[in-house]
């Protein structure tokens, strides 16, 4: 059965259109196809076109696909009729930001480009040989002119064998978001699609920031604007913690916006990670406690020290894949192609990357005194009323060692069990993290742990 955006699609008349009619023909070729072909099934495939908001909108692509809402498998930007085409290609590759964490183990994305009345399809896939350009693409269609109604045929057979290669993605999906060195889907990241966090916070994934958004209604039961600026202005010297950064990447301070959200652009930009052993373990928490102590030194406290707030950067380390592996740039999409699924991803060394410390919504002054209780992962003697000191934050690493379980730490050396005993008189004994840094187990050789 025919939808009516496909109807439309070959019945709008063809010639002396403008571009906002365009956009319709194409929304109803692309997405009304993908829609049709996508009835009556379980809903996985997700499709938005952008728009304007506010200033780092301009950075997503005209037009979105996502798989499960995760894995961002097909997009496309539409220009101005006198705009080249190898411009086109160069705009679409600074929308890709093609990152494991991003893509998963997908071996190469769908796109179109469109100027006027003409489209083209393309291809994107890693850049195998890691050149200076992250991506390489190539051209799966002819030029396709939506003035004639026998191309808008050719794209709509275009589409349906593109659906096809996105069907079989979808039901080998495990293939795609099982990757060597990000741990679990958690981990991975949809771009450029906003996602609700307890109905109070949006966060969506830019490439190379992210954007927040805080409703009023958080920002005004829990944080307040000043403290926050004055956080992210203090601390922006500081490494391996976020900062605040405007659309060109320059410090910046969270905006306030009319109706009382909260808009923060963040760098860098990570992906969640748990250790997976002793080495990795001492990187982490030596790099938690440097922030901590760096924080400290100007007379800030974080507050928030969990999981959730503790990532790792996206390196991207890439392999060859087998020598067949590229034949799909070969081919045209108006032929019958086979979804390939082989890149690989290398095991990185635990020195390659750098961990990173998140959200400083929580955050506060040293020794100010709490005008409420929040969190349960605080000491006891962190209650409205009384003082916050600096020495919480780092008995709030010993609560992570906790929830990750005993289990974990058992192979592990003497000295990491001294550090440990350490932290967990941290709020007692008031244990700096300058104090914890000079902890036997940071200072030793890594060698010790090699098994």
């Amino acid at each position: 059965m025919l939808s009516l955006p496909f109807i439309n699609a070959i019945s709008l008349p063809c010639h002396d259109m403008v571009l906002s009619n365009y956009t319709i023909v194409i929304d109803s070729l692309i997405q009304g196809t993908l829609s049709v072909l996508h009835f009556g099934t379980r809903k996985w495939l997700y499709m938005d076109r952008s728009s304007i908001h506010s200033p780092e909108d301009i950075f997503r692509p005209d037009w979105m696909c996502w798989i499960n809402e995760l894995l961002l498998v097909f997009q496309g930007i539409q220009l101005a009729e006198g705009i080249d085409w190898q411009m086109g290609i160069s705009f679409l590759h600074s929308k890709i930001h093609w990152k494991s964490m991003y893509y998963g183990n997908l071996p190469y994305i769908f796109a179109y480009i469109s100027k006027g009345s003409k489209l083209r399809f393309f291809i994107f896939s890693p850049n195998l040989e890691m050149t200076a350009s992250l991506t390489q693409i190539s051209q799966i269609s002819q030029e396709f002119n939506l003035d004639s109604i026998m191309d808008r045929f050719g794209i709509l057979k275009t589409v349906i064998n593109i659906y096809s290669i996105l069907e079989t993605i979808y039901r080998n999906w495990k293939n795609y978001v099982s990757i060597t060195h990000i741990p679990s889907i958690s981990s991975l990241h949809p771009l450029y699609l906003s996602v609700q966090r307890n109905g109070e916070t949006i966060i969506e994934f830019f490439g190379e920031f992210v954007k927040k958004t805080i409703s009023s209604n958080l920002m005004n039961r829990f944080f307040k604007f000043e403290t926050l600026c004055a956080i992210y202005n203090d601390t922006k010297h500081i490494k391996n913690l976020v900062h605040c950064v405007d659309i060109n990447g320059n410090f910046d301070l969270p905006v306030k916006e009319k109706d009382g959200t909260c808009r923060i652009l963040i760098q860098p930009v990570g992906y969640h990670y748990y250790p997976t052993d002793e080495k990795e373990w001492k990187s982490c928490l030596k790099t938690v406690l440097k922030v901590l102590h760096e924080m400290h030194k100007v007379g800030w406290t974080h507050r928030d020290i969990h999981w959730g707030n503790l990532m790792r950067h996206d390196s991207n380390c890439i392999k060859k894949r087998g020598k067949d592996s590229n034949e799909i740039k070969k081919q045209n999409v108006n032929s019958d192609v086979e979804c390939d699924n082989t890149i690989i991803v290398t095991k990185r060394n635990d020195y390659d990357d750098e961990w990173l410390l998140i959200d400083l919504e929580m955050g506060g002054r040293v020794n100010e005194v709490l005008d409420l209780t929040l969190w349960d992962r605080w000491p006891e003697k962190a209650e409205k009323g009384q003082i916050y000191k600096s020495c919480y934050d780092v008995w709030q690493i010993e609560r992570m060692l906790h929830e990750v379980g005993d289990n974990e730490f058992k192979t592990f050396s003497k000295y990491f069990w001294k550090f440990r005993n350490l932290l967990r008189k941290a709020a007692i004994d008031e244990i700096s993290a300058a104090e914890a840094l000079r902890c036997e187990w940071f200072v030793i050789d890594n060698d010790l742990f090699d098994e």
